[in-house]
């Protein structure tokens, strides 16, 4: 599956660009989904992402967001929550719990 921009002449017919009018076979049968978009709006064609490219697309703007942040184990998770829920994220001093 390919998306392509396509421009309406004044005869009302779709003109598709040279690339995707080489792809086309006489006779053959198309889906077509119209999307319109401004006049003036000079758009680069769009581009369809597969389910994992998405997905990837995902871990590369984590792994962007994270650049240049200290990197934590994990292995005091459980006690840093455990501080905060006891008043260190209000900014008191945490209480110590007897509960186990």
């Amino acid at each position: 599956m390919a998306i392509v921009m396509a421009t309406v002449t004044q005869e009302r017919l779709l003109q598709l660009p040279s690339e995707a009018q080489a792809r086309l076979e006489p006779g053959q049968k198309l889906q077509i989904q119209i999307d319109q978009v401004p006049i003036n709006q000079d758009a680069a064609l769009p581009v369809q992402l597969g389910p994992n490219e998405k997905a990837l697309e995902a871990l590369r703007e984590i792994a962007r967001r994270q650049k240049g942040r200290r990197h934590t184990d994990g292995s005091q998770t459980d006690q840093l929550l455990r501080d905060g829920r006891a008043g260190a994220m209000y900014g008191c001093e945490p209480r110590t719990s007897t509960a186990g």
